[in-house]
């Protein structure tokens, strides 16, 4: 381990620390968590940087433990951070664009797949890394940093499947299995903006239906008016339904690192990545993915990871946007007034205009505003569900 001065300006080894621990989970930064003597604490200071296992971290929280300290660190993104935008808009841009303007110097982009969507963002007084936490909502992606490499990596769905698999004969120390079904579906009826059916594009039915895990008839009714393609309507309520449809399953294990500890069975997996099961107890093999992961480079015995068939919530943010928009526009409401009434002052005290021009100019300040505020929402077209013809909105 490298242990760095608070401005980077000195670097030492350090080889006495114990029970390391590295925390991964989708979407949030890796973190790593040791032991030192009390002896070592005058070396460690909180924001100081260390490296392990090929990455950087910042320490987070220095506190006592037994007979020495415990010390958290989380992944470093001081570059992203000290990255600030005053201002900066990307109206309706695809998302590698949105990428190139906030990305820190240094350091490179790779998308894997490809990512069909455009969003509109908007971003006052933020940092890279605040802007890059609001694409990766607003696109619905995942992601991954290497600060060792400089590199960030973008996909819709992280990890692969390499084949790995987990069973209580071979590889599992202990399993905790939870089951239920309080989000749970067969049909789905979705709805655009202005009343925007399915039903032309789906043999005359304004609703998708999957049973193929119960033949219930559970209707879920989803309105989103931001959808105005009705291709994309369709799109997204069969992904909505495929996680509705079934019961969410989610599995904490604590397994064996075998490959690591004595090279008995390569095995390969990673955050992301999709692994098997076969629990003798259901007697069942399915295929789950690794949502959250806890190794222990010093134990491989004592690794933990958590699986789930499905995403931990199906939450919209319809409400959200709402809120943005509005925010959006009190924003630049604001700025309109102070604009007026700078204005204002500047006619009294030179007198340039009559009490006419100036209602004229009112008026025109007006209509400059509503437009400005109608183009926050953006221009598109629907397709009306009775004639089938595509009109603007």
């Amino acid at each position: 381990m490298l242990v760095y001065g608070l401005n980077n300006e000195t670097c030492s080894s350090f080889y006495f620390f114990k029970n390391l621990e590295i925390k991964k989970e989708i979407n949030k930064l890796d973190i790593s968590c040791f032991e030192i003597p009390k002896e070592y604490r005058n070396i460690f200071k909180t924001e100081c940087k260390v490296t392990e296992n090929k990455q950087s971290y910042t320490i987070k929280n220095i506190e006592p433990f037994y007979d020495g300290y415990k010390i958290e660190c989380k992944q470093n993104i001081d570059d992203w951070l000290s990255f600030f935008h005053k201002s900066l808009n990307f109206p309706y841009k695809n998302i590698e664009t949105m990428i190139k303007g906030i990305i820190p110097s240094g350091w490179s982009y790779i998308i894997n797949g490809e990512i069909k969507k455009h969003r509109t963002i908007t971003a006052d007084h933020k940092s890279s890394w605040e802007v890059l936490e609001e694409i990766v909502k607003k696109f619905d992606v995942e992601y991954r940093l290497d600060n060792e490499e400089r590199k960030i990596f973008i996909s819709e769905k992280i990890g692969e499947d390499k084949g790995a698999f987990f069973s209580d004969d071979f590889n599992i120390v202990d399993k905790d299995i939870s089951v239920e079904s309080f989000e749970f579906a067969t049909r789905i009826i979705p709805e655009g903006m202005n009343g925007l059916k399915i039903n032309q594009i789906n043999d005359g039915k304004d609703y998708l239906e999957n049973k193929s895990y119960s033949g219930k008839t559970i209707i879920y009714y989803w309105k989103d008016e931001r959808y105005t393609n009705i291709q994309n309507l369709k799109n997204e309520a069969a992904r909505k339904l495929e996680v509705l449809s079934r019961p969410r399953i989610t599995i904490k294990l604590k397994v064996k690192d075998l490959s690591e500890a004595i090279g008995i069975y390569q095995q390969e997996y990673n955050i992301g990545d999709y692994v098997y099961l076969i629990d003798k107890d259901r007697k069942t093999k399915e295929r789950f993915r690794i949502l959250a992961q806890t190794t222990y480079p010093n134990r491989p015995f004592n690794n933990e990871i958590t699986l789930a068939n499905k995403a931990l919530d199906l939450s919209d943010d319809v409400d959200e946007t709402v809120k943005l928009t509005k925010k959006m526009w009190e924003e630049t409401r604001v700025r309109f007034e102070t604009t007026e009434n700078a204005i204002k002052s500047s006619v009294a005290t030179a007198k340039k205009y009559s009490d006419d021009s100036f209602k004229t100019y009112k008026t025109e300040r007006e209509q400059t505003d509503s437009r400005i505020y109608e183009s926050i929402t953006e221009s598109t077209t629907y397709v009306d569900p009775k004639t089938g013809q595509t009109k603007p909105i």
